[in-house]
């Protein structure tokens, strides 16, 4: 079991064990913290944007996979952002869920 320390954008937190091989977006709703996802995490629409503050030494999430890196592109190790309904934990790591402001359908367009 590992630890995964949430930070919420009103600066409340949240710690929860969770099995190696978990998703982020699955800790989170484990617990009791809903991370926006549009696609249902497929994923196409970046909205489970969260930042890791701070992981393990050697990195506490697996590698960025296909999807997920053509989306986000090659600037982790810059922007420490990843997609939450993506990044599979490997070791205990703290991260802040990002605030994403949701537009109707025509602010999009």
């Amino acid at each position: 079991m590992v630890v995964v320390h949430f930070i919420l954008e009103d600066g409340s937190e949240r710690k929860i064990e969770v099995s190696v091989g978990t998703k982020l977006t699955q800790a989170a709703y484990a617990a009791g913290i809903q991370i926006q996802q549009t696609c249902g995490g497929t994923p196409s629409c970046t909205d489970c944007m969260i930042k890791v503050l701070k992981e393990e030494e050697g990195g506490s999430l697996e590698e960025m996979q296909g999807p997920e890196k053509r989306l986000l592109g090659n600037v982790y190790h810059l922007t420490k952002e990843r997609l939450a309904c993506q990044a599979v934990i490997r070791n205990s790591l703290t991260i802040k869920v990002l605030k994403i402001e949701v537009k109707k359908r025509e602010e999009r367009e």
